[in-house]
């Protein structure tokens, strides 16, 4: 069970490298859980300082109870050999992809139906959360596991069945673990209360649509300046270009040079979709939100990019 595997266990990695067969090395467990290392499209990393080499892959990353706990898959290295950094791929992932591949001759999936992302320290600061642990999300797609079972945006996903949820990464694994049409409950944070769901998975379709990339912003007469950031009207136009429907949010149409908005990472041609948890449909919705409020403090928005929906909080320097 390579969940149960702690940081700082002895490992053994056993390989072929560079053809000499039965190799053994030994190291650590150096972390586990990793993700965003750019190797495949589901990351779950267990990192190890075992010396892993060109033709180790495949081969097993062993507890010195004799358990394999991992496939190693790959290192880090500029030079092509080793530097004290590789991957494998847990064994419980590795086990389900085998399964589906044994039984059905395709890894199947789970899939949820939602936009997420990391909660930071300012975001669990906007949202009232105690800690930077789960997944918030940022949409819901509509015909949708998610959509079904009433999830919303700014929910913050903490637990799946009997696993806490770390971050987005370690959600988005265990929803594809979990595979297609599994029945799981869910444990959320919604408005400083705990919610319960329990919704049926669907499988992940092999094309999920996204928001066409943002094209430049057309000057209109009306505009508002926040914190560095100018925005405009969204006009049919731009959002025909967008492929997303007219009065749905205000685009970025400026953003300055060490400003506040520049320093959160907002750039020309994002639009704003929601302002304080309220849909922002116009310049003058935006006006009103943000009049009513303590800019001092800071602004919570729900931004739209090219690769989909998140939150930012944007706040003075």
């Amino acid at each position: 069970d390579s969940d149960k595997i702690l940081v700082g266990e002895d490992v053994n990695a056993v390989g072929n490298p560079f053809g000499l067969i039965q190799t053994v090395t030994y190291g650590i467990v150096s972390a586990k859980g990793l993700s965003n290392v750019g190797i495949n499209e589901y990351e779950n990393f267990i990192k190890t300082d075992a010396a892993i080499n060109p033709g180790n892959s495949g081969g097993p990353l062993v507890s010195l109870r004799g358990e394999i706990i991992g496939v190693n898959s790959a290192i880090f290295s500029q030079s092509g050999g080793y530097q004290g950094i590789g991957f494998a791929v847990p064994i419980n992932m590795a086990r389900k992809i085998m399964r589906d591949l044994i039984d059905k001759g395709t890894v199947s999936r789970g899939w949820l139906g939602v936009g997420i992302q990391d909660v930071s320290h300012d975001l669990a600061k906007a949202f009232k959360l105690k800690s930077t642990k789960g997944s918030l999300i940022t949409g819901v797609m509509q015909d949708t596991p998610a959509q079904k079972a009433g999830m919303r945006k700014g929910d913050v996903v903490i637990r799946i069945n009997d696993k806490l949820i770390q971050n987005s990464n370690h959600l988005r694994n265990e929803i594809a673990n979990a595979g297609a049409y599994a029945e799981i409950e869910m444990e959320l944070i919604r408005d400083g209360k705990t919610v319960l769901l329990k919704l049926k998975l669907d499988e992940r379709p092999k094309k999920i649509g996204r928001m066409k990339t943002s094209p430049e912003p057309t000057q209109t007469p009306e505009q508002l300046e926040l914190l560095g950031m100018t925005v405009e009207e969204l006009t049919e136009e731009n959002a025909k270009q967008l492929g997303i429907e007219p009065g749905i949010g205000v685009v970025i149409s400026n953003v300055k040079s060490g400003s506040p908005a520049e320093k959160s990472g907002l750039l020309p041609g994002m639009i704003v979709q929601e302002a304080e948890r309220q849909a922002v449909s116009n310049i003058g919705t935006f006006k009103e939100i943000i009049n009513d409020i303590d800019q001092g403090k800071g602004i919570l928005l729900l931004i739209r990019t090219s690769n989909g929906s998140r939150y930012i909080f944007l706040q003075e320097n």
